[in-house]
């Protein structure tokens, strides 16, 4: 169905139903922060925001309306009311459908391209509202995509906010910390957006090594103070220091892969490996990486 039809149904429903001045002051506080993304207001007045009884618009729009919606409408608003925005890795494409894995929570979605709207390729960063209760359900149209090679920054940026987060709800879930802080969310997908028309001010500093000896690798890097994390196969480690992620090390089969946002900082971290897995590994390459590169 038209989802952002309904959406729109429920953005009306509000404007009917609250003070008109309040929600101007709701508008404007969500354009202040978020720059570039603006188009999401919509799905975030519907779905995230909260009034003061801790109820969205979607839940007091289906509480009101309940009786009026046929199935097909109501499994949609529910959808919304459960789902939230995130972000996903295209795992698998086929002609019509596509495997979406969440970053975080790893869940993986199979959804129709045809509601996915924009062009994505295998490996592209999707950031949409999912639902999955019975099937997976593209809660908005209103979709994001970013190239594979922001993998690094955006996870680095959104577990950093996740644990300034957890400070204040220590048993915040990444599904929880989603929902309540989409303006977040958005805020650092605007921060890389920014950088297309940066690139001047954006470098990833890569250093590539081969490995001789895989397992003793992993144990070694397991016992890393790191945060970890397993994709596709991948072994992923996330390195911080002072609350700031500083390096993303990546290990499958053979090869290890480190990646910075400064020259020191991979400098410092090829120093503490190669004292680390002196013997298992073999420095071959570094490189400079520029947004022209990446993208």
């Amino acid at each position: 169905m038209a989802i952002d039809l309904l959406t729109e149904e429920i953005i009306s429903f509000a404007y009917n139903n609250c003070d008109n001045k309040l929600l101007k002051e709701i508008e404007e506080d969500f354009f202040n922060k978020v720059k570039k993304n603006q188009q999401q207001y919509a799905d975030w007045l519907a779905y995230d925001f909260l009034l003061p009884d801790k109820i969205s618009f979607g839940e007091m729009f289906l509480h009101q309306k309940k009786e009026e919606l046929n199935d097909d409408k109501r499994i949609h608003v529910e959808a919304g009311i459960k789902g939230f925005l995130s972000i996903y890795e295209v795992i698998k494409k086929s002609d019509n459908k596509a495997l979406l894995k969440n970053l975080f929570t790893h869940v993986v979605h199979s959804v129709l391209l045809q509601d996915i709207v924009e062009d994505v390729e295998k490996h592209d960063m999707v950031v949409c509202r999912l639902s999955s209760d019975q099937e997976s359900i593209v809660i908005s149209n209103n979709i994001i995509v970013l190239p594979c090679q922001f993998k690094t920054m955006l996870v680095g940026y959104v577990v950093e906010n996740y644990d300034m987060a957890k400070k204040h709800y220590s048993y915040l879930t990444y599904e929880e910390y989603f929902k309540k802080h989409s303006i977040e969310l958005l805020k650092i997908i605007d921060r890389l957006l920014s950088f297309q028309n940066q690139a001047a001010d954006v470098t990833l500093y890569q250093s590539n090594y081969a490995v001789k000896d895989y397992n003793q690798t992993k144990k070694i890097l397991d016992k890393l103070n790191a945060v970890q994390e397993t994709d596709d196969g991948i072994e992923i480690y996330l390195l911080k220091e002072n609350k700031k992620i500083i390096a993303e090390i990546s290990l499958q089969g053979n090869k290890l892969e480190v990646a910075c946002n400064s020259k020191y900082e991979r400098n410092q971290i090829k120093k503490l490996l190669e004292e680390q897995l002196n013997g298992n590994i073999i420095h071959m390459k570094d490189e400079e990486l520029t947004i022209d590169d990446l993208l």
